[in-house]
């Protein structure tokens, strides 16, 4: 075969192995459809210049084109490839393309070109001349083809230089670092092919694009120091074994050919044997050594694991667990920052669900930024749904990361980490570690994402654990500040209270000698026959002692509460017989009854025991209790007043004793206020609905009549309550007061100190 037929043969094979190269780039997409269209076309450019190089002298013998172009067709190819890659390092680098400026400069470069080549102008082959320089038609194009490609290499050199000098990020300048590697393979083979080797020249660009596909579609690249140091160990085992076998056989054949069937063969395979074996365990004491003096010393792992565990089990701080696990890591694996995310779900102000990322300081005195993430950001994906880490590098490359929100992409470049490992517990993603690039400028690789992988499993239990405390702790401080509160609250309702029993005792004492002498001057008015035999003034003294009794009745009902507030209520202890006292007490509604037409169903309490107590006490208990059941009890209504003997050890009452019921068929009582009806001044309904006369339905009153009732019944010794099925004033289900009292003398009657309301 021909030096010919074999380039031919060689430039048909690139030109296959670069379709391969397509096909693959079709499959896989890599940073952006913008690059990966860039890379197809100059993929699919690339195979087209590959052909020329084939058929080229087939295309001179079969197409009517002018010579001069199809001369420079291999260099037209090495321009447009040129300007594509200038095109890829702009995209790739800079994350946006060349300005149109410069593809209508390139297009009017190439026109200018092929008008020099097709001669469209009729130009002479001699374009100038003078004594020393002749530039010919041929000249001129093969120079601006030249040139062009070198203007579009030299771009791409700044592009890259600018990119390096101008980030910070060493993933990015990682990347930087093999672009350069495949820039440097397509200029050393664009000079070759400017020095006329053609194949040399094929085989270097084909290499400069299989390095921008890796790049471009591969999201994290390994660190060209563990490649070198795997070069280097890998040759310095081999040339150890050379030097071991070369020794070995030396010494074999030297003092053991003497031997009775000794054979060199037999030795040889027997020392290659050995060496095969002993070639694992000295490539990992080389490459110990070599990261030793070349590298910096390995991780051990084991122990990592061991001394992070036992110094996170039992932090049970936030802030402590985020700078001991953070600087566990930092020791571990040299980073140069890092921070600790907790992670929560929950609903925004708009209703959407997403996630709340709540970062706590580890490294520095900085607080990182919160932020929120939707649940279906390709960042949630991958941390929460894929339990994956995430490198910056995949966010940076990957097409699924383009369609982040601002939100999210202001939140990752305000971070500047280079790694965001998620926390999980069985269930629920609760926490990301955030980490910068490593002090040595290396890269994060599998060994070191396994690593950190099984350092967040471990931190998973403790940071729950350190989220329940701190909860109990904000739920503990928060009940303190609501007890205090409550405190204050409750001091200053007592203040109110007392400031309020206080006027009550000074304005009824104040009242009462006024009532007094009103009341006895409206009654001498009302035995003077000179008034009381005119009926006109006989009945306005009777309405103005009517207004005073009322006014005194009032009065006297203030001071009583006033006593009871003060724990001043004092009870003269007797025997009392209820049925003199209960019928004294209803003869007094007797007209009450009559105007209102009321049926008074009243017990005999002649078969009870008396009870031990203060009877003028009593009797106001009572006229409170059938005062209240005639004012809600519509016209025509039934009330009952009824006894019971309590037996001792019952359950509502165990000293035993008599219950009276009072009972009515008003409009009852709703269950929610069956107790909030003792306090005092509780009204029901509307003040201003209420009617004024005391014995009218619904008719209005001070509020304070339960109040006496409960304090007094309690001063006994005794006990109160209220029952009803509910408030109806339709339907009118009625209501129940029960009240129990000691039958012997042995009950104890509370001294005035202990009596409430």
């Amino acid at each position: 075969m021909t030096f010919a037929a074999f380039s031919q043969v060689s430039h048909l094979a690139v030109a296959t192995i670069y379709l391969v190269i397509l096909v693959l780039a079709l499959r896989k997409r890599g940073v952006s459809d913008f690059v990966s269209r860039l890379l197809d076309f100059y993929l699919i450019l690339a195979i087209f210049w590959e052909l020329i190089f084939f058929s080229q002298q087939t295309i001179s013998h079969t197409l009517t084109l002018p010579t001069l172009f199809v001369l420079h067709l291999p260099y037209y190819g090495l321009f447009l490839l040129a300007f594509i890659f200038l095109n890829l390092s702009a995209a790739l680098l800079r994350s946006k393309a060349l300005h149109w400026g410069l593809w209508l400069i390139s297009l009017i470069w190439l026109s200018f070109v092929l008008i020099l080549d097709f001669n469209w102008f009729f130009l002479p082959d001699t374009i100038w001349q003078n004594s020393t320089t002749v530039i010919n038609r041929s000249n001129l194009a093969f120079a601006a083809l030249i040139l062009g490609w070198g203007i579009c290499s030299i771009a791409s050199t700044w592009v890259t230089f600018k990119v390096y000098r101008q980030t910070d990020r060493r993933v990015v300048k990682h990347r930087i670092t093999y672009w350069t590697i495949g820039l440097i393979l397509t200029f050393a083979g664009g000079l070759f092919v400017l020095g006329l080797i053609y194949l040399a020249g094929s085989l270097l660009l084909l290499l400069g694009a299989a390095m921008a596909y890796y790049i471009i579609s591969v999201h994290r690249l390994p660190d060209l120091r563990v490649i070198a140091r795997r070069i280097v160990s890998g040759l310095l085992v081999g040339v150890l074994e050379l030097v071991i076998y070369t020794a070995g056989f030396w010494v074999l054949q030297n003092y053991f050919t003497g031997i009775t069937g000794y054979s060199p063969l037999l030795a040889g395979a027997i020392l290659a044997f050995v060496l095969l074996v002993l070639f694992n365990p000295l490539l990992r004491l080389i490459q110990k050594w070599v990261n030793q003096l070349l590298f910096g010393s390995l991780v051990d792992i084991n122990r990592i694991l061991r001394e992070y565990s036992q110094s996170i089990s039992n932090i049970l701080d936030l802030g402590m667990l985020s700078t001991v696990a953070v600087g566990l890591i930092n020791e571990a694996l040299e980073v140069q920052s890092g921070a600790l995310f907790t992670v929560d779900s929950e609903f925004g102000d708009d209703g959407v669900r997403r996630y709340r990322l709540k970062g706590v300081p580890a490294m520095g005195n900085s607080t990182p930024i919160n932020a929120q993430i939707p649940l279906d950001s390709p960042i949630a994906k991958k941390l929460g749904d894929d339990r994956s880490p995430l490198m910056q590098s995949e966010i940076d490359v990957l097409p699924e990361f383009r369609f982040l929100t601002a939100q999210e992409r202001s939140w990752l470049n305000s971070q500047e980490m280079d790694v965001y490992v998620p926390i999980h517990t069985k269930d629920d993603w609760v926490g990301i570690f955030a980490l910068g690039p490593k002090s040595s400028g290396a890269s994060y690789f599998d060994n070191d994402l396994d690593l950190l992988n099984t350092l967040a499993n471990q931190t998973a239990v403790a940071l729950q654990n350190a989220r329940l405390v701190g909860s109990l702790v904000r739920i503990n401080n928060e009940f303190r500040r609501a007890y205090s509160s409550m405190e204050e609250a409750h001091a200053k309702l007592e203040r109110i209270d007392r400031t309020k029993s206080d006027f009550i005792s000074i304005a009824s004492h104040e009242l009462r000698t006024p009532l007094t002498v009103l009341s006895g001057y409206s009654q001498m008015l009302m035995d003077d026959p000179t008034f009381s035999e005119n009926a006109y003034y006989s009945k306005v003294i009777a309405g103005i002692y009517d207004g005073t009794s009322r006014l005194h009745e009032i009065v006297d009902s203030m001071l009583d509460v006033a006593k009871i507030d003060t724990r001043a209520l004092e009870l003269q202890s007797e025997p009392v017989h209820l049925h003199v006292l209960l019928n004294n007490v209803c003869q007094g509604f007797s007209k009450a009854f009559q105007e209102r037409g009321l049926i008074l169903d009243f017990d005999q309490f002649n078969n009870f025991p008396p009870v031990q107590g203060d009877p003028e006490a009593l009797k106001k208990v009572f006229y409170h209790l059938v005062m209240n059941a005639i004012k809600y009890t519509p016209d025509g209504g039934k009330i009952t007043v009824a006894g019971y003997l309590v037996e001792k050890g019952a359950g509502r009452y165990p000293p035993g004793g008599v219950e009276v019921v009072v009972s009515d068929t008003g409009i009852g009582i709703d269950p929610r206020f069956k107790d909030l009806i003792f306090t005092k001044f509780y009204q029901t309904g509307e003040l201003a609905l209420h009617s004024s006369g005391k014995t009218k339905f619904k008719g209005g009153g001070p509020g304070l009549g339960l109040a006496i009732v409960r304090g007094i019944v309690q001063a006994h010794g005794g006990r109160v309550w209220a029952d009803s099925p509910g408030y109806d004033e339709e339907k009118n289900p009625g209501s129940h007061f029960h009240v129990i009292l000691p039958t012997s003398s042995d009950a104890r009657v509370l001294p005035p100190g202990e009596i409430s309301v």
